[in-house]
């Protein structure tokens, strides 16, 4: 499937919209429940995504590279669109083929560049080589900020597993303003401590907040 089969660990973690602003007290929260995670025995990363792999649905969104041109009524190409934070790639085991993932950096600033990461499909497919490293490209629409791609991932079947890869465009978490998804921990040894720790975690961030929705990355795939 293009990423790890066994030690992930699933789960939702959702901040209501009552409480948390989308910006930077979202950051916040999920920042502190992240390096925390990733400190816990035994993990060796945590992250969020949008969009955990055969799991979430999926979302496509338009794709328009830098100086493209459509005629009205032309369907401009479409990829699959996550949000991710800097550690997805790794704790996946998705590989980088070229450039980097995302960093803390990459936020949601005026005076920030904004960033993608593509995999290698829609390198191919958008920009006709397999490192598309420093090219950019539009989400949505032809008045959609511009997106530099700063790295190339691997192919992953993210729909299902009897259909083959598809496009994928990931932005990061911190520039997406999502307040949804799936936090990922990649960890070696027993699942319950680790969900246990991440429980706790959670708690000590935000008592009303629930952790739902677990599931090891086996019983996905299953």
């Amino acid at each position: 499937p293009g990423f790890r089969t066994h030690g992930i660990l699933r789960m939702k973690v959702e901040l209501p919209d009552a409480g948390y602003r989308r910006g930077r007290q979202t950051d916040q929260f999920f920042e502190r429940l992240l390096s925390d995670a990733g400190a816990l025995p035994g993990v060796r990363a945590a992250a969020r995504v949008s969009r955990f792999p055969l799991h979430d649905g999926h979302l496509t969104s338009d794709v328009l590279t830098e100086g493209s041109q459509y005629a009205e009524g032309d369907q401009p190409p479409t990829a699959e669109y996550r949000t991710a934070s800097e550690r997805y790639f790794e704790a996946m085991g998705i590989p980088v083929i070229a450039g980097r993932t995302f960093a803390p950096t990459d936020v949601a600033d005026s005076a920030a560049q904004l960033v993608a990461v593509v995999n290698r499909t829609a390198s191919l497919k958008f920009f006709g080589t397999p490192n598309a490293v420093g090219k950019r490209l539009r989400i949505g629409r032809a008045t959609s900020p511009l997106f530099t791609v700063v790295g190339v991932v691997g192919d992953i079947r993210q729909i299902s597993l009897r259909e083959p890869s598809v496009p994928e465009v990931y932005i990061s978490s911190r520039q997406g303003l999502s307040t949804a998804g799936s936090i990922v921990i990649a960890y070696d040894g027993a699942p319950a401590p680790v969900l246990a720790g991440v429980r706790r975690i959670v708690a000590s961030l935000d008592k009303t907040i629930p952790v739902a929705d677990v599931q090891l990355i086996e019983d996905v795939m299953a």
